[in-house]
This record gives C-alpha cells, sequence and structure tokens, in this order.
C-alpha cells in the first residue's frame, strides 16, 4: 500500500488530472487484492502451506512492482 500512496503522489505532483490518479490508485489497489485472493484460495486449496504464504505475498509484490515501474 506504500508504494501505491508514493506512485499516486508522484503521478499528482506530476500535474496528471485527479481523476486519472484515482484511477490508477484504484486500479492498483484492486490488482493488490485480487493477489491477496489469489493466495488465499490456494492457501484454501492446500497448494501453498500456510508458513509459504508469506514468501508467496513478497515474490507477487515484487512482481507487481516490476510490472508497475518498469
Amino acid at each position: 500500500m506504500a508504494l501505491i500512496a508514493v506512485i499516486v503522489a508522484l503521478l499528482a505532483w506530476a500535474g496528471i488530472d485527479i481523476e486519472n490518479v484515482y484511477a490508477i490508485a484504484i486500479s492498483l489497489v484492486g490488482i493488490q487484492l485480487l493477489g491477496f485472493v489469489l493466495i488465499d484460495a490456494l492457501k484454501y486449496a492446500g497448494v501453498i502451506k500456510a508458513g509459504d504464504s508469506g514468501k508467496w505475498s513478497a515474490v507477487y509484490n515484487l512482481i507487481l512492482m516490476a510490472i508497475v515501474t518498469g
């Protein structure tokens, strides 16, 4: 969430219209939420062990950050 706040602040600072900034922020939050739901569903299905979900979440966050920034 902190990354989303930084991205939104940079977009607003760059002069992008506030409605577009809101749309970008909502889409980023939605993508993040989708990943957490997916990881929890896989954990519930037994694909991911309960102790490994933090690692999966970290990998998902790294991939998401690479996509957003790159």
